[in-house]
């Protein structure tokens, strides 16, 4: 059992070291600034209240601040969000050892974490998209840790901190809260027959991950005015809600919400690109524009710039709009789920180990119905069922989950379809893995 274990570590730092060097010399750990950098460059922490007003979260500014200077800025930051990736694959593959997994499976699971666009393309990013994927990874750790063994009460601390701290890095990581309990109990119950307890860890889970999240909104609104993790929802929304309205509807909205609407219609009337179809491509082409160009600078004369209430504002007209044309937002829905749906298959198939993992797939089962005619033998059925069904069971309720929170906001752009994907290569990794015992059970 050492020696397997000594394998699959081996492996893995094999394969993080190719990663890193190939990283060092294609340019991916010189730091590139995003639109959204000096948000968080800026964020002002020595102030409470200004902070918790603040359209962003608390943990990624803290971050930069600990690792950037004014010598060296940024420098240091695409090696440290590469080293959490690689501390995070590691914590995970760990996990899937002492939970019994192979050395084999469990090595084939974590790989592709080490691999997908979120490490490749982002750790060189100043923005939180690559430590929030490593804070998720090590919840989902200890996640499946507290499936196997629900009574851990130390496990459970850290995943309700982790679950914190991933939302407060980015809060596209909201959905764990319903993903961990529900996820957790169906887990045990289905996969490992577990028919006791199962209130009780839904319970353990749904408390560890959202009682933090709840006192949290509880302080913003005990000193800011506003139940929420950030003053930010409306800005998501008014993206797709502010592209729903129509003038006509303006009388039928709240009397103090008509000056904002009226705005953002004249503004909107402004443009000559402007298309009023609802075809998907539309909406996510217009999406920025209408956010940045046209809603926030209409709500920013009517509220003199006060970013609290802003959002609420924002957020109170989006509400409004979609509940006048619900049938109109559901046609969105329909749009955004299918594109989500293309958009996170193919991040999936993109990723360099779900080719190799595809390709093997391929080569061992057709070696192994060839084998199998020859000798009149049948392959070695599934013989990792419980770790393989775990696997799909992840990555498939993680995407799912992950999607449907951003589509009903915003356009699922690859800056969230890729994390929401971050598990499904692992599903073709291990059948590669199956596949190739499959082959060499025929030749024993």
């Amino acid at each position: 059992m050492r020696e397997n274990h000594f394998r699959a570590w081996s492996g893995f730092m094999v394969l993080v070291a190719a990663i890193a060097v190939f990283m060092f010399a294609s340019g991916r750990f010189q730091p590139v600034t995003q639109i959204d950098t000096m948000d968080y460059a800026n964020f002002p922490l020595t102030s409470i209240e200004s902070a918790l007003n603040n359209k962003r979260t608390y943990v990624y500014p803290c971050f930069l601040k600990a690792t950037t200077t004014e010598a060296i800025p940024y420098m240091v930051v695409p090696y440290v969000q590469f080293a959490l990736a690689a501390i995070a694959a590691a914590v995970f593959l760990a996990t899937l050892l002492r939970g019994g997994w192979s050395a084999g499976m469990a090595f084939a699971a974590s790989m592709p974490l080490m691999t997908n666009s979120i490490v490749l393309d982002y750790c060189a990013m100043i923005t939180p998209d690559s430590i929030a994927q490593s804070l998720a990874i090590l919840a989902v750790s200890f996640w499946l840790r507290l499936i196997w063994l629900p009574d851990r009460v130390g496990s459970l601390l850290m995943l309700g901190l982790l679950v914190f701290l991933c939302y407060q890095t980015k809060p596209f990581y909201l959905f764990l809260m319903g993903f961990v309990p529900v996820g957790g109990v169906i887990a045990r119950w289905w996969l490992y027959g577990a028919s006791s307890g199962l209130v009780r860890l839904g319970c353990k889970l749904l408390f560890s991950s959202t009682v933090p999240f709840l006192a949290w909104c509880s302080l913003r609104w005990f000193l800011v005015g506003h139940f929420g993790l950030v003053s930010f929802g409306g800005y998501n929304v008014v993206g797709i809600a502010g592209q729903m309205l129509r003038r006509e509807e303006v009388e039928k909205l709240s009397e103090e919400l008509r000056p904002l609407a009226t705005a953002i219609l004249n503004s909107r009337d402004q443009r000559v690109d402007w298309s009023s179809r609802m075809t998907y491509s539309v909406y996510e082409t217009q999406y920025n524009p209408m956010v940045w160009q046209i809603a926030v600078p209409a709500a920013e004369k009517i509220y003199d710039g006060d970013s609290r209430r802003m959002n609420l504002a924002l957020a109170q007209l989006s509400r409004e709009v979609i509940a006048l044309r619900p049938v109109r937002y559901g046609i969105w829905l329909g749009h955004a789920a299918k594109r989500a749906l293309t958009q996170t298959v193919h991040l999936s198939l993109v990723n360099p180990v779900s080719v190799c993992g595809v390709c093997l797939i391929v080569i061992f089962f057709g070696a192994s119905w060839l084998k199998s005619r020859r000798n009149l033998q049948q392959p070695q059925t599934l013989r990792y069922a419980v770790e393989y069904q775990t696997i799909v069971w992840l990555g498939i309720g993680f995407a799912i989950c992950a999607t449907t929170l951003v589509i009903l906001v915003e356009t699922p752009l690859a800056r969230y379809c890729a994390p929401a994907a971050v598990f499904l290569p692992s599903i073709l990794s291990m059948g590669a893995f199956q596949s190739y015992r499959s082959f060499r059970s025929l030749s024993d």
